[in-house]
Order: C-alpha cells, then structure tokens, then sequence
C-alpha cells in the first residue's frame, strides 16, 4: 500500500512459502505486540553478502504496523463506515511466511529503506518481535496520552485499529 511516494507498505516472504515461523503473522492480535519492532538486515551489500571484517552490515528496526496491510486497512475503513465487515481471515493472528512493515525512506544512497524501494530482489534477514512495545495488556487501565510523528505513529494507529475492532465487536 503507498501512503505517499516516500511511504510504502511491504510485504516480506519466507524463501520457502510452504515454511512458517514462529512469530511471523499475517496479523497480531495480541495488545502486548503493539509497538514492537523487527530488525531488517540487508543480505547484501554492492550486490555481494556482507562480511563483518570489510563490509558495513546495513540494518535498522521496523514497527509493527496491522494497520497499514492493504487488506485489512481497506476492509477497516468499510466496517466503520457501516459498508462491510472484517473477515476472520484477515486478523488471523497464526504463525505464517510474510510479514507487513510499511517504511519509510529518505532516499540516501546508502540507507537500508531505499534498498526496498530500489532493489525488489534483495535478500533480507529478518529478526523479532523484539522491544517492550507499549507495555498495554488487557488488565491496563487509566488514562493515556500518546505523542508521534513520522513513521512513529504507525504503533498508535494499530492501537486506534484495535479499539475499533473492540468497539465494532470483532474477537
């Protein structure tokens, strides 16, 4: 999904799709996910696999973000405005092959993002969920107040989504 031309939703499969791991989901459906991150590393580096002795391993931490899944933001937007429903398949929260992360890239040369917006057949190594997230689990309470720019907000707008399945009585 492109939020903007510098913004873009990926999806990142197993090299084997009959391969599924633990941890790697369609959808998280758990309140303690949000805002825990992965740590993409880049397999390659001017088009060779980076050896730590003489080459620099490219690697930056990625939000989980449900929200942002083609899918499952466009069937959100359609059950809040009473046009549709959210379909069982779509928060499916078992362990899968692909994984969603929308990024972010400032198009400097030598940044990991841009390899996902420049280089589509680039091999990336791909560890987490990792991170203490936003520590919420269904016992929290109290009031809450949330700050975000940037690519930051992607952790508060799967909190929003979850109200909204809350609120719409989706399991």
């Amino acid at each position: 999904m492109n939020v903007n031309k510098w913004t873009k939703s990926f999806v990142f499969k197993t090299e084997n799709s009959k391969l599924t791991l633990p941890n790697v989901k369609n959808f998280y459906s758990d309140l303690a996910m949000l805002g825990k991150h992965f740590t993409v590393i880049s397999l390659q580096h001017d088009g060779q696999t980076p050896v730590k002795e003489n080459r620099t391993i490219v690697r930056r931490h990625y939000t989980i973000c449900n929200a942002m899944k083609k899918n499952f933001y466009e069937a959100l937007v359609k059950a809040v405005q009473g046009k549709g429903s959210i379909e069982k398949a779509l928060i499916s929260d078992t362990d899968g092959d692909e994984i969603n992360m929308t990024i972010k890239t400032y198009g400097l040369n030598q940044g990991l993002s841009t390899r996902f917006f420049t280089c589509p057949n680039e091999t990336f190594q791909i560890k987490g969920p990792m991170g203490r997230g936003l520590e919420l689990n269904k016992d929290s309470k109290g009031n809450f107040m949330a700050f975000a720019a940037g690519t930051g907000v992607l952790v508060f707008m799967d909190l929003v989504a979850k109200i909204v399945l809350k609120e719409l009585n989706v399991p």
